[in-house]
C-alpha cells in the first residue's frame, strides 16, 4: 500500500514536469515565433507593425531577467523606430533600456554596447555629434575590455572616425579608421573605410595617399556598386592632381552613373556635381561649373526637406566659385543660405542678419559659411558692412574655438589656426579700420580681445587642463593615474619617432596602434574624470581669455604691454598701459623685410658684427624707429612685448634707440632705458600660479662638464652658471641623466640647465643629458611647477612659426609643461659668455630683483664689464631673453641663510659700537 502511494506520487510529479516542460516549451517557442516575426517585418519595412511586438517582448525579457534577449530586442525596436525617423523616440528607448542595463549590472555587456553604437547614430540623425561621438566611444570601451574584434568594434570606430572627419580633425580620424582595419577580420567595412581614409588625405593635401587607399579599395573582392562608386568619386582628385583631368571628370561621371537617384545617395550625388562643378571651374568652364552647381541644388531640394549640411557645404561651395568668378553678391547670397543650413533657428534670408554668437556649435560648414561672408563684407567700405563684417568673423572663430577644444593633437590645433590664417589678418584689418575710422575705444578692445585668442592656442588648452586638473579637487590617486597615461603616450611618440627615423615600416604600424589605444584609453579617463567631478569639467571648458580689466589692473603703472599681430602686408600693435589703449601699424614693405631678415643674421653672427659694427649700429636704429614709434612708449620704464610672426625671432633690447658709432659697449641699446620682457599671452600672465609643494632652491643640471657622448663637446665651466652658494641641489655628469631630471625637476622652485640643445634642424628637438636626449614630446607631458626655467643651452628660443601659436621652441615646451618663465637663447653663445651674464643674472636675483630686471642688470654689467670691447657685442650677450610671468624667486633655504648671516653681522656692529663707545667715555662697558 505504501510503495502504491509513493508510485502515484511519482507518477504525478513525474506528469506535472512534463506539463511544465511541455508548456515552457510552447512558451518559447511562442516567444520565438514573435522575434521571428518582429525581425521579418523589420526586413520588409513594416516598422509600425514590428514596434508593439517589440515592446510587448522587451516587457516579458525584462521581467525575467533575460537581459541579452532584452538587449537584442532592444536593437530591433531601435531599427523600427529609425526606420520611422522617429529618432527622439529612439534615443528615448535607447536611453531608458542602458539605464535598465546599468541598473541590473549589464552594461559592460557586447549587448550594450551594441546599444551604445545605436545610441551613437540616433545622436548623428539629430546632429548631436558630440554625443554620438562618446556613444561610440562608450562602446568601443566595452568591446577593448573584453578583447573583441569583429564587424561589431569596426562599426563603432568607424563611425566615430566620420564625426571627428565632420569636425575636420583629420589626423584623429584617419587613427580611428585604422583601428577599424584592424578590427574588421572579416573584411566587412574594409573598402568602404579605405575610401573614407582616401577622402581624409585628400583633405590633407596628400594625394598619393589618396590614390594609395583607393587602389587598396579597388582590390578588394566583392566589391559592391555603391562602395565602388564611392571610390570613383574620391579617387577624382588624385587624377586630378596628376594632370590627368579628362580621367578625373570620368570618374566622377561613372559614380554619378552607379549612385541610383534616391534619398539614401543623394548626399553622395551632390558631392559628385560640386565636384564636377569645381573641375569645370579650375578648368576655365564657368557656364558649365555653375550648370553642374545647379543639378546639385536641384537634387539636393528634392531629397532634403529639412536643413542639411550637405546643403550647406554646397551653398558654400557655390558661394566660392560666384565670387571667384567676380559675382559677389551671389556669392554673398549663397553664404547666407549656408547660414540658414547651419543653423537651426536661423532662417533669414536678409544679409545684414546673422545667427548671434551664443548660437555657434561644433559645425565647421558654419565657421566656413560665416567667414567666407565677411571676407567679401570687408571689402565694402562702409562702416555697416565691417561692422557686419566683424560679427561673421566672431562666430566663425567662436565656432573654430569649440572644434579646437575636440582635438586630441596639438598639430590638428595647429592645422585649423593655419587654415584660418587668411581670415584672421582679415578680421584684425577690419577691426583696424573701424577704429581708425570711430576712434573708438570699445572697437580697439575688441581689437586686443581677438589679438589675444589668436595667440598661443594650443598652450593655453593645456594649462587650462592643468589648472582644472588641479583645482578640481580629484584625488591624488587618480592624478597619479593621469600623470602615467600621459607620461606612457610621450613614451610611445617618442618610440615611434625612432622606428621612422630607421624606417621600420613593421614597428611603426605596430607603436602607431599602441598610441591609437592608449590615447584612447587617456581621452575615456578624462572623460570619467569630467563626468565624476562636475568642477573638472568646468574649469576644462572655462574660457581662459582674461578681462581687459584685469590684464591692465595687473600691469604696474610705469609698464606698457605691446600686442603684435603679423596682418600680412603690415604690422599691427596695441599698446596697453593701465590706464587706456593705443594703437599703430608698421606698413610691411621689401625694405623692412629685407632689414630684419638681415638683423636676425647679423645678430647670431658672432664676426659679421666685428668686422661690420656700423652696419649692425645703422640696421638696429633703423628697425627701433619703424617697429617702436609710438609716443605711448616714451614714458613706460618697462616693456612686455607680445610678438607675432618674425617679430617672435627679434630681442627688442639689442635695438639701438639713437644713431651710433664707436664702440660696442657704449651704443645706446633700447635695454637701457627700458626692461623688456617677453609673453605668450597677456591673459598666462594674469594667471596665478597653481599651489603645490615644491623645495624652494635651485637645481642645476651639468651633464657634460668633463666628458661628452655622441661627439658633443664638453662643458667644462658650465657649473659656473651659478654660484656655488646659491645651489640647492646639483646633477653633475653621470648623475644627469634623463630619468633623474625628470624626477627631481618637479620639486624644484628653479631649475637651470647647463647643456646643449637641438632646435630641431638635425633631428629630433630635445635637451641632451648624459645618457640620451630628453626629447619635445617628453618635455611636454612633464609637469613642472618652477618659477623660472633657465635653459643655458644653444637655440632653446628657437623653432618652427605656427600661426596662432608662436614659435614651436624647447622653451615653449617648458611653458607646456608648467613653468611660469622661461630664459631662453634665440642662437649659439659663446659658453664664458654664457657663464657671466648667468652668474650676475643670479646674484640679481638674489638681491631681490625681479626676474626681467635682474636679467637687464646683468647685461648692462656684462656691457660695464672689463671685457674686451668686441665681446661686448650684442651676439654674447641679446641671445637670453626672459618669456612668461615677471617677479622676484624664493631660493628657500639659501635667502634665509643669507638674512641670518645679516643678523649674526648686525649683532657683532652693534657690540663693537657699544664697547668703542664706552672705551671714549670713560665709562665701564657694560656685561653683554
Amino acid at each position: 500500500m505504501q510503495n502504491l502511494r509513493q508510485q502515484i506520487l511519482l507518477f504525478w510529479g513525474l506528469s506535472l514536469l512534463l506539463t511544465a516542460i511541455a508548456q515552457n516549451g510552447s512558451e518559447q517557442k511562442l516567444l520565438d515565433d514573435r522575434v521571428t516575426r518582429a525581425k521579418e517585418l523589420n526586413k520588409e519595412k513594416k516598422w509600425t507593425e514590428a514596434i508593439p511586438i517589440l515592446q510587448e517582448l522587451m516587457a516579458e525579457n525584462e521581467k525575467k531577467g533575460d537581459w541579452i534577449s532584452f538587449s537584442s530586442n532592444a536593437h530591433l525596436l531601435a531599427t523600427a523606430l529609425s526606420g520611422l525617423k522617429r529618432y527622439d523616440s529612439c534615443h528615448e528607448m535607447l536611453e531608458k533600456s542602458l539605464q535598465k542595463l546599468e541598473k541590473a549590472s549589464q552594461n559592460n555587456t557586447l549587448e550594450a554596447a551594441s546599444l551604445f553604437s545605436f545610441m551613437g547614430i540616433t545622436h548623428v540623425r539629430l546632429e548631436r555629434f558630440a554625443k554620438g561621438l562618446e556613444a561610440y566611444q562608450k562602446a568601443i570601451a566595452i568591446f577593448k575590455n573584453q578583447n573583441i574584434i569583429g564587424a561589431r568594434p569596426a562599426f563603432a570606430c568607424r563611425n566615430a572616425a566620420q564625426i571627428f572627419v565632420r569636425q575636420e580633425d583629420y589626423t584623429r580620424a584617419i587613427q580611428y579608421f585604422e583601428a577599424s582595419l584592424l578590427a574588421d577580420t572579416s573584411g566587412e567595412y574594409r573598402a568602404a573605410t579605405y575610401a573614407q581614409m582616401a577622402n581624409c588625405y585628400h583633405y590633407l593635401g596628400d594625394e598619393q595617399a589618396v590614390m594609395k587607399y583607393c587602389s587598396l579599395g579597388f582590390a578588394e573582392q566583392n566589391l559592391v556598386p555603391d562602395i565602388r562608386a564611392d571610390l570613383k568619386a574620391i579617387v577624382h582628385s588624385a587624377y586630378e592632381y596628376q594632370g590627368q583631368i579628362s580621367k578625373a571628370v570620368q570618374t566622377l561621371q561613372e559614380a554619378l552613373a552607379i549612385y541610383p537617384r534616391e534619398e539614401e545617395y543623394v548626399r553622395e550625388r551632390v558631392r559628385v556635381y560640386t565636384s564636377l562643378s569645381g573641375i569645370a571651374a579650375r578648368q576655365n568652364n564657368p557656364r558649365e561649373a555653375e550648370q553642374y552647381f545647379q543639378k546639385a541644388e536641384a537634387e539636393g531640394k528634392a531629397f532634403y526637406k529639412g536643413k542639411s549640411r550637405e546643403m550647406a557645404k554646397l551653398y558654400v561651395e557655390t558661394g566660392l566659385f560666384y565670387e571667384e568668378t567676380g559675382r559677389p553678391e551671389q556669392a554673398l547670397a549663397f553664404y547666407q543660405k549656408a547660414l540658414i543650413q547651419s543653423f537651426p533657428n536661423f532662417n533669414s534670408l536678409n544679409i545684414n542678419e546673422n545667427p548671434p554668437i551664443e548660437d555657434a556649435w561644433l559645425e565647421s560648414q558654419a565657421m566656413r559659411a560665416a567667414a567666407a561672408k565677411a571676407l567679401i563684407l570687408v571689402k565694402n567700405t562702409d562702416t555697416a558692412s565691417r561692422l557686419n563684417a566683424a560679427h561673421c568673423f566672431d562666430l566663425s572663430f567662436a565656432i573654430a574655438t569649440q572644434l579646437r577644444r575636440t582635438y586630441g593633437d596639438d598639430a590638428d590645433k595647429y592645422a585649423l589656426a593655419a587654415n584660418n590664417r587668411q581670415n584672421y589678418n582679415a578680421a584684425a584689418l577690419n577691426l583696424w579700420q573701424l577704429w581708425r575710422e570711430s576712434n573708438d575705444p570699445l572697437i580697439l578692445a575688441r581689437l586686443f580681445a581677438f589679438l589675444e585668442q589668436t595667440k598661443a592656442q594650443a598652450l593655453g588648452d593645456a594649462l587650462q587642463q592643468q589648472r582644472a586638473l588641479a583645482l578640481a579637487g580629484i584625488p591624488d590617486s587618480l592624478l597619479a593615474r593621469e600623470e602615467n597615461l600621459r607620461l606612457e603616450i610621450a613614451g610611445l611618440v617618442g618610440d615611434l619617432k625612432k622606428k621612422q627615423e630607421v624606417g621600420d615600416s613593421a614597428g611603426i604600424v605596430a607603436v602607431k596602434e599602441r598610441i591609437f589605444k592608449q590615447e584612447k584609453t587617456y581621452h575615456d579617463f578624462l572623460e570619467t574624470l569630467k563626468s565624476q567631478f562636475p568642477q573638472f569639467h568646468q574649469f576644462a571648458e572655462a574660457s581662459l581669455t582674461a578681462n581687459l580689466s584685469d590684464i591692465q589692473a595687473s600691469l604696474p603703472d610705469t609698464a606698457a604691454l605691446l600686442s603684435w599681430f603679423d596682418a600680412g602686408d603690415r604690422y599691427l600693435c596695441v599698446v596697453m598701459r593701465r590706464d587706456r589703449l593705443a594703437a599703430f601699424e608698421v606698413p610691411r614693405d621689401s625694405l623692412l623685410d629685407e632689414k630684419l631678415s638681415g638683423f636676425f643674421n647679423t645678430l647670431a653672427d658672432k664676426n659679421s658684427q666685428q668686422t661690420n659694427p656700423d652696419a649692425y649700429f645703422s640696421d638696429a636704429c633703423f628697425l627701433f624707429k619703424k617697429l617702436l614709434p609710438d609716443t605711448n612708449l616714451s614714458s613706460a620704464r618697462s616693456l612686455i612685448i607680445i610678438p607675432d610672426g618674425s617679430l617672435c625671432y627679434l630681442p627688442f633690447e639689442a635695438l639701438l634707440t639713437t644713431e651710433h658709432r664707436g664702440g660696442f659697449a657704449s651704443a645706446a641699446y633700447l635695454l637701457r632705458s627700458k626692461t623688456v620682457q617677453y609673453a605668450w599671452t597677456a591673459t598666462l600672465l594674469t594667471l596665478p600660479p597653481l599651489k603645490k609643494e615644491v623645495e624652494k632652491g635651485l637645481l642645476q643640471i651639468a651633464p657634460f662638464v668633463e666628458l661628452a657622448r655622441d661627439g658633443l663637446a664638453t662643458l667644462s665651466g658650465s657649473l659656473s652658471d651659478i654660484p656655488e652658494s646659491l645651489r640647492t641641489a646639483t646633477l653633475v655628469g653621470v648623475s644627469a641623466t634623463a630619468d633623474s631630471f625628470l624626477k627631481k625637476s618637479p620639486r624644484y622652485n628653479i631649475i637651470h640647465l647647463s647643456t646643449h640643445a637641438d632646435a630641431g634642424g638635425s633631428g629630433t628637438p630635445g635637451i641632451e643629458l648624459y645618457d640620451r636626449r630628453l626629447t619635445l614630446p617628453e618635455i611636454y607631458a612633464q609637469r613642472f611647477h618652477a618659477s623660472l626655467v633657465s635653459l643655458s643651452a644653444c637655440e632653446t628660443g628657437k623653432g618652427q612659426f605656427a600661426k596662432g601659436e608662436g614659435v614651436l621652441s624647447l622653451a615653449r615646451a617648458f611653458a607646456y609643461a608648467g613653468a611660469q618663465s622661461l630664459v631662453a637663447s634665440h642662437w649659439s653663445v659663446n659658453e664664458r659668455s654664457t657663464a657671466d651674464l648667468f652668474s650676475c643674472f643670479y646674484k640679481n636675483l638674489e638681491n631681490g630683483l625681479p626676474k626681467a630686471e635682474a636679467l637687464r642688470q646683468a647685461k648692462l654689467e656684462y656691457l660695464a664689464s672689463a671685457e674686451l670691447d668686441a665681446r661686448k657685442a650684442p651676439f654674447h650677450w641679446a641671445a637670453f631673453t626672459l618669456t612668461g610671468a615677471d617677479g622676484s624667486v624664493d631660493f628657500g633655504g639659501k635667502h634665509l641663510k643669507k638674512w641670518l648671516l645679516g643678523i649674526v653681522g648686525l649683532f657683532v656692529l652693534v657690540v663693537l659700537f657699544r664697547r668703542f663707545y664706552f672705551f671714549k667715555t670713560g665709562k665701564i662697558t657694560p656685561e653683554l
